[in-house]
C-alpha cells in the first residue's frame, strides 16, 4: 500500500485597489483570493476541516489521529522534491470505511467549490484513474481542458482523489473477500479450507485483479465512489 504524504498549506498575499462602476466579472487568482475586475477580496476563510484517521500510528487511541486534511492534502509534490527534510514519517492512511468517507466528504466540498471558483458550469460524469496513477477525464466532456487547468490550479486536490480512488479499490477487494475469511475461520481441517478456496476462486481472482473504479459526480460536483459499477457500500 502507498504512503500517504503530510504537506502544509501556505497563505496568500492579499491586495485592493480602487472599484470599478461597470459591473465587475470574477476571475480566480487562487484559493484564498478572487478579483472582480481590479478590485481583489479575500474569501472567508473556512474553518480547518479535521477527522479522526485510522492510521498506523501508534498512539493512546489505537492509531487513531486526528489529522487536518486541508493541510495533508494542501500540496500536490512530495516534500522532499520541495527540499523539505521531514523530522518524522506522515501517517499511513488504512483503507477503511472511516477514512474513504472523512476524504471523500472533503474531496466532495473542495470539488464543488472549485467548480463555482472557476466558473464551470457542471462536473464531469466520473473520473478515473489509470494502472499509473494518471488521471483520466472522459474526452466527451465538454469542459475537459478547464477542468484540468482548475484541478491544477487547485493544490492536492488530484493527489486527494487518487489517494481515494486507490484506498477505496483496497477496500472493496477486502469487502469481497469477508465471506472467504468468515468461513475459513469456522473451518475445522486444512480438508475444509482446502475446499473452500476451491468455492470462491473466482472471488479470489477477482479481488487480486482488482475492481474498476471510479469517482462518481452530480452536476454540481458532489462525489460518489463505484467498483465495477456499483456504488461503493461502506
Amino acid at each position: 500500500m502507498a504512503q500517504i504524504d503530510y504537506f502544509s498549506n501556505t497563505g496568500a498575499s492579499i491586495t485592493t485597489s480602487s472599484t470599478s462602476k461597470t459591473s465587475p466579472s470574477k476571475k480566480w487568482i487562487s484559493d484564498d483570493v478572487t478579483s472582480f475586475d481590479g478590485l481583489v477580496k479575500a474569501k472567508t476563510p473556512k474553518p480547518a476541516t479535521f477527522a479522526l484517521m485510522d492510521t498506523n500510528q501508534t498512539s493512546a487511541t489505537h492509531g487513531k489521529v486526528n489529522l487536518n486534511l486541508d493541510d495533508f492534502y494542501g500540496a500536490e509534490k512530495s516534500p522532499n522534491n520541495n527540499g523539505v527534510t521531514l523530522t518524522k514519517l506522515p501517517p499511513l492512511l488504512y483503507p477503511t470505511a472511516n477514512n474513504i468517507k472523512a476524504i471523500q466528504a472533503h474531496a466532495s466540498e473542495r470539488f464543488q467549490d472549485m467548480l463555482k471558483d472557476f466558473n464551470i458550469p457542471y462536473a464531469p460524469e466520473k473520473i478515473t484513474f489509470d494502472n499509473s496513477g494518471k488521471m483520466v477525464i472522459p474526452d466527451n466532456y465538454p469542459y475537459k481542458n478547464q477542468l484540468q487547468e482548475a484541478i491544477n490550479q487547485t493544490p492536492g486536490l488530484e493527489r486527494e482523489m487518487r489517494d481515494l480512488n486507490a484506498l477505496s479499490s483496497h477496500y472493496a477487494a477486502l469487502q469481497s473477500l469477508e465471506v472467504v475469511h468468515a468461513e475459513i475461520s469456522n473451518a475445522k481441517n486444512d480438508w475444509e479450507v482446502g475446499e473452500i478456496l476451491k468455492k470462491y476462486k473466482g472471488v479470489i481472482e477477482k479481488a487480486s485483479q482488482g475492481f474498476n473504479m471510479a469517482l462518481k459526480f452530480t452536476p454540481n460536483g458532489e462525489l460518489s465512489i463505484t467498483a465495477d459499477g456499483q456504488g461503493l457500500k461502506l
